[in-house]
């Protein structure tokens, strides 16, 4: 009997060919993309829970009453200044640098050296206690107590050194100055830094740095931020609390109301507010596609549209003028370059705006990628 019915239903499929072709590619697309858009939800939804404690890491920010808006990151002395309270609420405070590529001459052996740009972040020893990193090689006792320390992550040691174990003890020089480094760094560097520690690779999906690998951590760095004597005067960090059990985020902006307490920047005094890690970068709606551009290079532009857009477009190159970011912020904003993609799908017209929106601040130059999309347009 049951041999009967797989006959009909083959004679059936054989009879109506095209229709039956049709409806099943249909169905296979139709759960292909189903699929797809559960892995990336489901990818965007678990950002940040590679870190052990991230239900309980909080992002503290500096929030304008008067523009009802938050700053874009926070200066390295708010954390140094909420360390000296007795704050019941948190277990560790740490300022955390935004991700920046940094070329180095990496030694692979006494005689041989290589270039290499690496994306770099600045860490201060709190960021062990709050982000839990799982070494492979080394200690991070021994890189937090040493100075210019690197962690590497355990691909760019493979790659680098063929192994984790090869790469400790290794020293990397750096080949420019920086925009934080002080006076008597010469304008080419040469400022060495030690690998005292591998650690296992950040999954992409997280809040530092997202979508990019981060190929090492720098601490007790003399030519970053968080030595600097100009990180009283921008931001060009992150601040995140380790939150006691049992203690929110509403918690925190209580005990800081209770005392008072505001952050004086540019001469006027702001808001610290407290989030859960990430939330407000999704708020704001920075993850686009799985994608932040917040940090992306200009060189970055082509390639990131045709790796997230891969369907016909042409491009139409014009200037666009920047807008001023924040009234009080010592912010040059440049001419932002906007490409406009136009689609035309079910005979509406899908257009996409990517540019970049480039500024210096006190000296140090940053990079925004931005993106809109306009699906209102009929044709």
């Amino acid at each position: 009997m049951i041999f009967h019915y797989f006959k009909i239903a083959f004679r059936n499929l054989c009879k109506h060919k095209t229709q039956n072709i049709i409806s099943i590619i249909g169905l296979a697309v139709g759960l292909l993309c189903f699929c797809v858009c559960i892995y990336c939800s489901r990818f965007v939804e678990s950002t940040d829970h590679c870190f052990a404690n991230h239900d309980r890491i909080a992002e503290l920010n500096l929030y304008d009453g008067k523009a009802d808006r938050y700053f874009s990151g926070s200066p390295v002395p708010l954390a140094e200044d909420l360390r000296t309270w007795a704050l019941g609420e948190t277990e560790a405070i740490s300022s955390v640098t935004y991700p920046r590529e940094r070329p180095y001459y990496v030694e692979l052996s006494p005689e041989k050296t290589l270039p290499y740009e690496l994306e770099t972040i600045e860490i201060d020893t709190c960021y062990n206690k709050i982000f839990t990193p799982e070494m492979v090689a080394g200690h991070w006792k021994m890189a937090s107590q040493s100075l210019n320390s690197v962690i590497l992550s355990q691909s760019m040691a493979i790659k680098i050194f063929g192994n984790a174990e090869s790469a400790i003890g290794k020293h990397m020089t750096l080949m420019r100055r920086l925009n934080t480094s002080p006076e008597s760094t010469p304008k080419t560097g040469g400022i060495v830094y030690t690998i005292q520690a591998v650690m296992k690779d950040i999954p992409l999906n997280n809040s530092l740095d997202f979508m990019q690998n981060i190929d090492m951590l720098t601490v007790n760095d003399s030519e970053g931020l968080l030595q600097s004597p100009k990180r009283h005067n921008m931001t060009g960090a992150n601040t995140y609390a380790l939150l006691s059990p049992q203690t929110t985020c509403t918690d925190l902006e209580k005990q800081f109301s209770k005392r008072d307490y505001t952050y004086t920047l540019y001469g006027e005094a702001y808001t610290v507010t407290a989030s859960s890690m990430g939330a407000r970068l999704k708020k704001t709606g920075c993850f686009l596609s799985g994608v932040s551009y917040r940090n992306c290079r200009y060189t970055d532009i082509t390639s990131r549209a045709d790796q997230l857009f891969p369907f016909p477009y042409r491009f139409f190159l014009q200037p666009h003028q920047g807008i001023q970011y924040h009234e009080n912020d010592r912010m040059q904003l440049e001419t932002t370059l906007l490409f406009t993609i136009h689609t035309v799908i079910d005979c509406h017209i899908h257009i996409l705006h990517i540019g970049i929106i480039r500024h210096r601040i006190i000296g140090e130059s940053h990079e925004f990628l931005f993106a809109g999309l306009c699906n209102d347009l009929y044709l």
